[in-house]
């Protein structure tokens, strides 16, 4: 595990971590720049912690979209299968490890998501709302990469 997280951080800092960093830093200037708009609109000034906030969540954001989407290179024995929840069937039945190591690591990648996403809205605190912007990221993730 260890080395899998090194192996993370070494690629991290690779050309299409670039891209992924670059998006993550439009992102942040942008919803900086719509809260400051909104936060002046109602005549209250931007505190240090919805900047941290924000600069948190774009960090998150950034690694998300670097691991997820500029990780992929194309393999020979690439498959698609079209069977919903096929991994965690092939998970439990036959035992397969790796699999259930991917699965773990795609629920543990989204967690910072149902932290941060109380914090940047009002509107999205219940664990409900949490759960479709959770499952909406991940199929827009899931569509990119197919």
């Amino acid at each position: 595990m260890i080395s899998r997280l090194e192996n993370i951080w070494r690629t991290y800092f690779d050309f299409h971590y670039g891209i992924a960093f670059s998006i993550g830093m439009i992102m942040f200037i942008f919803s900086t720049v719509i809260l400051y708009l909104k936060r002046k609109k109602q005549k209250n000034a931007i505190c240090r912690k919805d900047v941290a906030v924000l600069l948190l969540f774009s960090v998150y954001m950034t690694f998300l979209l670097g691991v997820t989407l500029f990780n992929r290179y194309p393999e020979e024995s690439y498959r698609m299968e079209l069977q919903p929840l096929w991994s965690y069937m092939e998970t439990i039945s036959n035992g397969n490890y790796s699999l259930g190591q991917q699965i773990f690591y795609n629920i543990v990648a989204f967690v910072p998501l149902g932290v941060f996403l109380p914090l940047l809205s009002c509107r999205i605190r219940s664990l409900r709302n949490i759960l479709i912007c959770g499952v909406l990221l991940s199929a827009v993730i899931v569509f990119l990469t197919a």
